[in-house]
């Protein structure tokens, strides 16, 4: 890449360990991100630290405390598109999880205050896949500029009495005797950017295929109905297992992230090759995804293939770990995936859809890793 060779390792097993890390040769750190002091590529002491922080705030009775805060938008979102009776469900659902996030995550005030939120948020996810400089990039200026704008509303903000994840982080973090207030914003807004982008990009390649294909759509709309949850829990969640299925097909199929770069911090042996000290390494999580040594009829769409009676993800150590492993796994991989059971239980027990029109799409990137189209869907009541 540039000039600094790469090496791509498309091997399960060895994609395991380095993502695992657990001999400390694989470092995170990406010096080229400079918008934000990122939980993601932190190392040793310093990321133990700030991990263990957010770690307080997401746990399950946190979370399902965000999902309470998030359902009346969810509710609003759906009655919109059935009133419609259609949805450009790319376009929307994104802008629905920007407004969840707004709500559940940064604690808005009404209406208005949730609106500028949100549309801070979507300046600066579009700052991160500029692809100018950031002082040529129109996008990466304006990025900077909502980011300053958030940190200045956030940082007046108090945590007393807050259910939101700031408010819960905050109080978590002067229990801790954490007081660094400005970096704990900047890590705080890098998780919250990074899940809109992730969670609404994945939602979005899952709409696609269960309009694609009806048939599944109507087995989770039965396991959703069977189950009865009034709202969706953490807990609840486990009982909806074709819809977790659904979701893991959703994520190998159309891949958010192409790769996982890590860095050799020293000299090490990779599958027989000498890297040294310094190379980048990228684990190939499409390729790993899509090996028919691993994957029965892998260009298919068939959430069966994660059941348990199946378990091809289980086929090898390391085969299918979409949040990541090890110390950096992804801190948010069960509120996105809350976030995604609870959206889907209340679109599925309400909404049959079908694409408008149909087509065959693709895995692209914009910048996220997501389906193709506009995904633009015609509901009607279930």
């Amino acid at each position: 890449m540039g000039t600094s060779p790469v090496l791509c390792v498309a091997d399960a097993g060895l994609a395991g360990e380095i993502l695992r890390n657990e001999q400390g040769i694989w470092s995170a750190a990406n010096p080229g991100d400079a918008m934000v002091d990122e939980l993601a590529i932190l190392d040793d002491a310093q990321h133990r630290e700030v991990r263990a922080l957010f770690q307080r705030v997401f746990d399950a009775d946190s979370i399902d405390g965000y999902l309470r805060l998030a359902d009346p938008l969810v509710d609003a979102a759906i009655e919109r598109w059935l009133t419609r009776g259609r949805v450009h469900f790319k376009r929307e659902v994104v802008r629905l999880m920007k407004r969840v996030t707004a709500r559940a995550l940064l604690g808005a005030r009404g209406v208005a205050d949730a609106e500028w939120l949100a549309r801070a948020l979507a300046w600066v996810c579009a700052g991160r896949g500029a692809v100018l400089p950031p002082w040529l990039s129109p996008k990466a200026i304006r990025a900077r500029l909502a980011y300053a704008g958030l940190r200045g509303a956030l940082s007046k903000r108090t945590a007393a009495g807050s259910a939101d994840l700031l408010g819960r982080l905050r109080a978590a973090a002067r229990d801790a005797g954490f007081h660094d207030d400005e970096r704990l914003l900047r890590l705080f807004l890098s998780v919250v950017v990074g899940a809109v982008e992730t969670t609404a990009s994945a939602m979005a390649s899952m709409g696609y295929l269960l309009a694609k294909h009806e048939p599944w759509q109507e087995r989770l709309r039965d396991e959703a109905r069977d189950a009865g949850l009034a709202p969706v829990t953490c807990a609840g969640g486990r009982r909806l297992e074709l819809a977790r299925c659904t979701w893991n097909e959703s994520m190998r199929l159309f891949p958010v992230a192409p790769h996982v770069p890590r860095r050799a911090r020293r000299t090490t042996r990779v599958g027989g090759a000498d890297v040294p000290a310094g190379t980048g390494v990228l684990v190939m999580l499409t390729t790993l995804w899509s090996d028919p040594a691993w994957w029965s009829e892998p260009d298919g769409f068939d959430p069966d293939r994660f059941s348990a009676a199946r378990a091809e993800d289980r086929r090898r150590k390391g085969l299918f770990l979409p949040f990541g492993a090890g110390a950096h796994a992804c801190i948010g991989m069960q509120l996105a995936t809350a976030q995604a059971l609870s959206f889907w239980h209340a679109m599925l027990t309400r909404c049959r859809f079908s694409l408008a029109p149909g087509y065959d799409a693709h895995h692209t990137f914009s910048p996220m890793g997501m389906v193709s189209g506009d995904v633009r869907l015609a509901v009607k009541p279930a």
